[in-house]
């Protein structure tokens, strides 16, 4: 299957200190979601919060940056291993997530977080970036073309500093994804 875009996203929001985005909160609950659900999403309305609940949640994650364990908890999910795993290229997202179960994490740079998953099952790869939306190949080599050709400034030139695979609470339900 070629790259897709499955839905769309824009991310145009500015809190009341002038703090922009929403994208941790976002790649957060998107991965909650395919959790959940045991498979990618479909559409923008199964990730379950309107852009305004996004804003609103962002407000209270924003504060645990410096508390990983914390903010995930946050969301209703806990870090597998229990810690962030520093890194600095796309090749290291893949190569982290795909290699710990449940094989879904964001990353992120010093400007914006992201969503990686794959899935065993489907050989699908998914790319979730809420500056422009849910990308899905079969390829893993196309989904960081996409991101390279999409939004070069975020992602030339500006190292990834670290991945986060995630799960949820309930092991036993995470362990059925994908």
């Amino acid at each position: 299957m070629p790259l897709t875009e499955v839905f769309p996203l824009q991310n145009n929001f500015v809190d009341a200190s002038n703090r922009k985005g929403v994208c941790t909160v976002a790649a957060l609950q998107w991965a909650k979601k395919c959790l959940e659900l045991g498979r990618g999403l479909k559409n923008r309305d199964e990730l379950g919060m309107s852009d305004v609940q996004l804003q609103q949640r962002m407000q209270t994650v924003r504060g645990y940056d410096n508390d990983p364990v914390r903010q995930t908890e946050e969301m209703g999910l806990r870090i597998v291993g229990g810690k962030d795993v520093q890194i600095t290229t796309p090749d290291e997202v893949q190569a982290v997530t795909a290699s710990t179960p449940p094989h879904i994490s964001i990353f992120w740079n010093r400007d914006h977080t992201m969503g990686y998953r794959f899935s065993l099952k489907k050989n699908e790869y998914d790319l979730f970036d809420n500056n422009f939306g849910l990308y899905r190949t079969n390829s893993p080599a196309d989904i960081f073309d996409c991101l390279r050709n999409n939004q070069p400034s975020v992602y030339q030139g500006t190292p990834i500093l670290a991945v986060r695979v995630v799960e949820l609470p309930d092991s036993k339900l995470a362990c059925n994804i994908l």
